[in-house]
C-alpha cells in the first residue's frame, strides 16, 4: 500500500485539566461565568445582570443551574452568605482563572524564550522529583482511574498542577 501522505506529531503542550473539570468547562456560557468569577465574587443576580449586558439573555434559574454545576466540579466556590431583607444572598468566587486566547503564540518568535524556561523549568522538574517524589508518585497512583491506564501521564498532571498553581499564586501576588 502507497502511501500519500504521514505526518508524525509530537505534543508541544501539556493542557492540564481533571475529568470533572472539563465537563463543567464544555458550555462556553459556564467558561464566562468562571471568568466573571476570577474579578470578584459576585451573587447569582450579579452574576445573571452581568451576562445580560453581554447579550447573554438567560434566566436566572439557568445561570443557578450553570454556577452549580461550576461548584460541582471545583471550579467555583461559596465564599460568602449575607442576611438581606430575611433572606439568605450567597456569593460565589472562582477558584481557578481560566486563561483563553484566539489562536497560538508564534513559537519560532518565541524559540529563545521557550529554550530557556525549557532548561529552567527541566532544573525545576528535577528538583521538584527529587524533593517531593515520593508524593508525587502517591498522588498521580491516587488519581490513576483504573490499574490499565500508564501512571507517567498521572504523574505529568500532578507536577503540571504543581507548576500551574505556583504561578497562579505568583500572579496573584504581581501585576504582568
Amino acid at each position: 500500500m502507497k502511501v500519500f501522505f504521514e505526518k508524525r506529531i509530537k505534543p508541544k503542550r501539556l493542557i492540564s485539566i481533571s475529568h470533572r473539570e472539563a465537563k463543567a468547562l464544555e458550555d462556553p456560557l459556564r467558561a464566562l461565568i468562571l471568568d466573571l468569577l476570577s474579578t470578584r465574587p459576585m451573587s447569582v443576580e450579579e452574576i445573571w445582570r452581568e451576562l445580560s449586558k453581554r447579550g447573554y439573555k438567560k434566566s436566572i434559574n439557568t445561570v443557578r443551574h450553570h454556577l452549580n454545576i461550576l461548584v460541582s466540579s471545583g471550579l467555583v466556590e461559596l465564599v460568602r452568605v449575607e442576611e438581606k431583607r430575611g433572606a439568605h444572598l450567597k456569593y460565589y468566587s472562582s477558584k481557578a482563572r481560566l486563561v483563553v486566547a484566539e489562536g497560538s503564540i508564534d513559537e519560532a518568535r518565541l524559540r529563545g524564550a521557550i529554550e530557556y524556561a525549557e532548561k529552567e523549568i527541566g532544573r525545576l522538574i528535577e528538583q521538584l522529583e527529587a524533593l517531593y517524589g515520593k508524593e508525587i508518585d502517591e498522588e498521580a497512583e491516587r488519581l490513576r482511574p483504573c490499574p490499565y491506564c500508564q501512571i507517567s501521564h498521572f504523574k505529568e498532571y500532578v507536577i503540571l498542577e504543581i507548576i500551574e498553581r505556583a504561578i497562579a499564586r505568583i500572579w496573584d501576588k504581581k501585576t504582568i
